[in-house]
């Protein structure tokens, strides 16, 4: 069927169909395509609920799962913290071993080259194993180990502290535009995600941390925008 026959059986076509074509005629820049698949679409006159009631529904679906996204970002890096946490006591003795076996070939070859720099011939004395100092070794050890704690409670706060921002932002927005409770909506909306909130908020106390009053404005501000953004394209 050609392109400009293609008209003369709209009335046929099923919605799949249409929206199908459409989106070629879209696709391809055939904008006259598009209007007359549009215009020749049937029309059909419902009952439906109050789309201010049911819009109100839509938009909170969206921005919810919206601001989780932008929360589960951090909380999943967070989880990664946690995992690296958990492999460092495999790491620490990885890296004592490592240490001692350099502890030991370091000794082994300063023996070596003594003994060429002495004259003396044959194989050097092997440096006797039940002479390593452990301590010495743990210490070398622990040099870069050490530091690895810190560096991760540092991370883990950052992250921690971004997400709690975003929550009470969105907390700061239910409140205000919804007369809700963050977690109510959450619950209704994405209830697997109440447990991983509840673990922020146990973090945050934790780390004895506190939200950033103007990051949860600004936060609030840009939900509430949003959803005045679209109410008022419904109204």
């Amino acid at each position: 069927m050609s392109k400009n026959g293609l008209h003369r059986h709209y009335d046929k076509l099923t919605p799949e169909e249409r929206f199908r074509l459409d989106v070629l005629a879209m696709a391809r820049g055939d904008k006259q395509e598009s209007e007359r698949l549009v215009s020749s679409c049937p029309r059909f006159s419902y009952t439906m609920t109050d789309r201010h009631f049911s819009g109100r529904w839509m938009l909170v679906l969206d921005l919810t799962l919206r601001l989780y996204v932008w929360v589960a970002e951090h909380l999943d890096r967070m989880d990664a913290l946690r995992a690296v946490r958990a492999a460092l006591p495999i790491q620490d003795e990885y890296a004592r071993e490592r240490m001692r076996d350099a502890y030991v070939e370091g000794h082994r070859a300063g023996a070596r080259q003594a003994w060429g720099a002495a004259g003396a011939e044959g194989q050097a004395s092997e440096w006797p194993l039940e002479g390593i100092d452990e301590g010495r070794v743990d210490e070398l050890a622990g040099l870069g180990a050490s530091i690895m704690p810190e560096i991760l409670d540092e991370l883990e706060r950052r992250e921690a502290a971004e997400a709690l921002n975003l929550w009470h932002g969105f907390g700061a927005f239910c409140g205000d535009v919804l007369g809700l409770e963050a977690g109510k909506v959450l619950a209704v909306v994405l209830e697997p995600a109440v447990c991983r909130i509840d673990a922020l908020e146990a973090t945050a106390e934790r780390l004895d941390l506190k939200p950033d009053a103007e990051k949860v404005e600004e936060n609030r501000e840009g939900l509430s925008e949003a959803w005045a953004s679209v109410e008022g394209r419904a109204a």
